[in-house]
């Protein structure tokens, strides 16, 4: 704010009344601002979740899923079979069985059986194995070379009871296939970590790994190579108990099938594909199909350059809310992409990609530029037209107008619009205006209703500024010295400069030594001297009655000047003005 000097002249009248005895009067003046079939997708054989677009033969191992014989030597009680081969660390364990790479223990205290691997581990299940199939929940393969394809490996019609798996420190070189290995399994914990891969790794496929895995509740991948695997469709259909899963070290880049890979995991609320390269990938369909409690879902790191397909990718996520596609493009075939997400509120999309089938047909708006669409249609024809990225929201947004009244803000605009949703807060934003101070906001123009920034938006309001100049002198327009003999100079300081009131000596009569002169109103050639003072005026008689410097709060204050009777005068009444000077600077 520049400096500034002003002045204000006030004239007050004094008043005197001489009856023999010297009475005086003075005066007083005021200077005063679409659904998929409703069936779990996971039970979905190839042929009948992909019917309407992509033609895709039923996988040879789906049908082989069938049990493995067992003779009836193997149906005989495990635990008849039972032999002390070796000693465990674990007292409670008892070797029941042995070979050249594997134990199979016998809990004594819950019954449980075990099946630990080690050293050079085949692809192929031993026979010896086969009697204790229906009774083996815990497998753990440590220190082991792997080799050769272990599809199906596990799977729920090979160990029934099967509960958990951990394979770790091991050399996962020389294993070709996972394909199905734990399909339709009880299993509930598998922990594949801390693995070694002396050469390229060998996995190819990994194709309905975990499918309809429905208790599997904790899954570690970290120590998986996926480096060199080409389709991982199906790979977590149905797991329907999984809440959490975390495939950022998931290396993607030679995936070119990543079909239902997600579909049917109702329960998993967070998942990390953060680092998914899917530049090679060309079918999407059905990917996050029913994963009705993912809430965000950040695929900003997406490239679907290559994708043909992606119907059905997010359709029944009735609990996603956010959504992150900014390096999508269209694809052929978009069929109910975004059908029943019907909890997105914010879908931050490439520009690459221009078509939202089956978005929800509701108000959107751009959330940088805050422009309103009614329809999806709108939203649409609005996007075509974007050359970046471009982040939207459901809903209307509202609008606050500033009005500065006079004021101005920082960028010299005398009004100011903010943006907000419903239910966040108003920005509060104080102009500037010379030689005043701001008072608030208020909801109308005579500034008697104020407005509150610490309720949440809920309309679009115009609101005012409120202004005071930044200062205010009180000084009475006359006073009667018959009735008093002071005159009390009042201020208030709001802003930042010093205010000072003081006498105009050149603007009334006045002496040097502070004496007003005043004047028979019969006679005015008959006249009198009353003498003034104030506090420091006796040293220096041209010091200001009152000053009041800034301060960080409003300041105010009162000084007091003293006007003294004249003595000796002739009867009558007399008058006279005193002319104050105001300074604010």
């Amino acid at each position: 704010m520049k400096k500034f000097s002003m002045r204000v002249v006030l004239i007050i009248s004094v008043l005197f009344i001489a009856f023999g005895s010297a009475n005086v009067s003075i005066a007083q003046e005021r200077d005063t601002t679409n659904k998929l079939p409703e069936e779990e997708l996971g039970s979905l054989d190839t042929s009948n979740i992909i019917a309407e677009e992509v033609a895709q033969e039923k996988p040879a191992e789906v049908e082989q899923l069938e049990e493995i014989p067992i003779t009836d030597e193997l149906m005989q009680n495990p635990d008849v079979l039972e032999q002390p081969v070796a000693d465990s660390d674990d007292t409670d364990l008892t070797v029941v069985s042995s070979g050249d790479f594997w134990t199979i223990y016998r809990n004594t205290v819950n019954n449980e059986y075990s099946l630990c691997m080690f050293g050079n581990v085949p692809s192929s299940r031993p026979t010896a194995w086969n009697s204790y199939l229906k009774s083996i929940k815990h497998i753990e393969i440590e220190e082991a070379t792997l080799t050769g394809s272990f599809e199906a490996y596990f799977r729920g019609t090979v160990f029934t009871v099967l509960e958990s798996v951990r394979i770790e420190q091991c050399n996962l070189s020389g294993v070709t296939s996972f394909d199905m290995a734990f399909y339709n399994s009880g299993i509930e914990k598998v922990i594949i970590r801390d693995n070694d891969y002396p050469t390229a790794p060998s996995l190819l496929a990994t194709t309905y790994m975990f499918s309809l895995c429905r208790n599997l509740s904790e899954l570690d991948l970290s120590g998986l190579d996926t480096s060199a695997v080409t389709n991982i469709y199906g790979m977590f259909q149905n797991c329907i108990s999984l809440e959490e899963l975390d495939l950022s070290n998931f290396d993607t880049s030679s995936v070119t099938n990543m079909y239902s890979t997600f579909s049917g995991c109702r329960s998993l609320e967070k998942l990390d594909v953060s680092n998914f390269d899917t530049s090679s990938v060309t079918t999407m369909w059905a990917m996050f199909f029913e994963c009705s409690s993912l809430e965000e879902l950040d695929l900003s790191n997406f490239d679907t350059s290559s994708v043909t397909t992606m119907s059905y990718m997010f359709q029944l996520c009735p609990a996603l809310k956010s959504l992150y596609l900014d390096n999508f493009t269209d694809a052929a075939i978009m069929t109910g992409m975004f059908g029943g997400t019907t909890s997105l509120t914010y879908l931050f999309v490439s520009h690459n990609l221009s078509t939202f089938n089956n978005l929800e047909n509701t108000s959107w708006y751009d959330e940088k530029n805050w422009v309103q669409f009614s329809n999806l249609s709108q939203l649409q024809t609005y996007h075509r037209q974007q050359s970046e990225p471009t982040g939207y929201r459901k809903g209307a947004f509202l609008s606050l107008t500033m009005d500065a009244m006079g004021g101005q803000f920082e960028d010299a605009e005398e009004q100011k619009v903010q943006n907000k949703v419903s239910g966040e807060y108003w920005d509060e934003i104080v102009p500037v205006k010379e030689g005043h101070y701001f008072d608030g906001w208020y909801l109308n123009q005579d500034c008697t209703n104020k407005f509150d920034f610490s309720l949440p938006a809920d309309a679009s309001i115009t609101i005012y500024a409120k202004w005071i100049e930044n200062y205010t002198v009180i000084i009475p327009a006359s006073i009667s010295l018959n009735e008093t003999s002071e005159l009390k100079v009042e201020g208030i300081n709001r802003g930042d400069k010093n205010l000072s009131v003081g006498l105009n000596r050149t603007a009334m009569s006045v002496s040097e030594s502070n004496k007003l002169t005043l004047a028979n109103t019969a006679d005015t050639t008959v006249q009198c001297l009353a003498p003034l003072s104030w506090d420091g005026s006796e040293t220096n008689p041209e010091k200001a009655i009152l000053t009041l410097a800034p301060g960080s709060e409003i300041t105010e204050g009162d000084a007091v000047m003293a006007i003294e009777a004249p003595e000796n005068i002739q009867a009558g009444k007399y008058t006279g003005n005193l002319v104050f000077s105001i300074k604010y600077e």
